[in-house]
């Protein structure tokens, strides 16, 4: 899901909000239980051919083989490797997101590989946050004790805690702490009531 200026993950009720595919089309996909085929995949990736040369970044996305039709049936990609001779991208689907097989003769349907850079679940539900609740991501930054050292100062180059990731532009150590609230009207909740999970966060670099 995309994550609002203030830090707050973007949500509707209580679904997360997704963000925009890195790859779509109604054609050359191919899947089975836990795997899929993408055939001319530079086509389809267009201009993100760079997850071709580097497949790893697509760890932790998701497929939806019919996003359109079915917008709930999304499966975690959890392996990715990429074929230049063949132009084929060969995706493995997390077990535990369900069998893909009854996907795999929809013909013409709109499939779409998602970015995600966390995973959220609620109440047995993927991507899912409590309805009065909220998810703040915040981030810092820091640079070297003294040259060499890499330790982090902890004094004059520590920035303050941000949502705005370009604070950190040129930091050598970033950090990140996510907070959850639960119902952000104060309404009860009970030791027993389900409980957010997060299972995993990803912070992307570049340089």
């Amino acid at each position: 899901g995309g994550v609002a200026a203030n830090g707050r993950v973007n949500k509707a009720g209580e679904d997360i909000t997704p963000l925009p595919p890195v790859a779509t089309s109604t054609t050359d996909l191919t899947v089975s239980a836990f795997s899929a085929v993408i055939d001319n995949a530079t086509a389809r990736f267009g201009g993100n051919s760079f997850f071709l040369t580097n497949p790893g970044l697509l760890v932790g996305f998701d497929l939806l083989p019919a996003a359109l039709g079915l917008p709930d049936e999304s499966f975690e990609i959890v392996d990715a490797s990429y074929s230049s001779s063949l132009d084929r991208l060969t995706l493995t689907t997390l077990s535990t997101d369900g069998d893909m097989s009854a996907l795999a003769n929809l013909a013409g349907a709109t499939w779409q590989v998602r970015p995600k850079f966390f995973r959220l679940e609620f109440n047995g539900s993927k991507d899912s946050f409590p309805l009065d609740g909220f998810v703040l991501i915040e981030f810092q930054g820091d640079d070297e004790s003294a040259p060499g050292s890499n330790e982090p100062s902890g004094g004059a180059g520590l920035t303050a805690w941000t949502t705005d990731l370009t604070d950190l532009d040129g930091k050598r150590f970033v950090r990140y702490r996510i907070t959850t609230e639960m119902s952000e009207s104060g309404t009860a909740y009970a030791l027993g009531d389900p409980r957010p999970i997060l299972r995993y966060f990803r912070l992307p670099f570049a340089w």
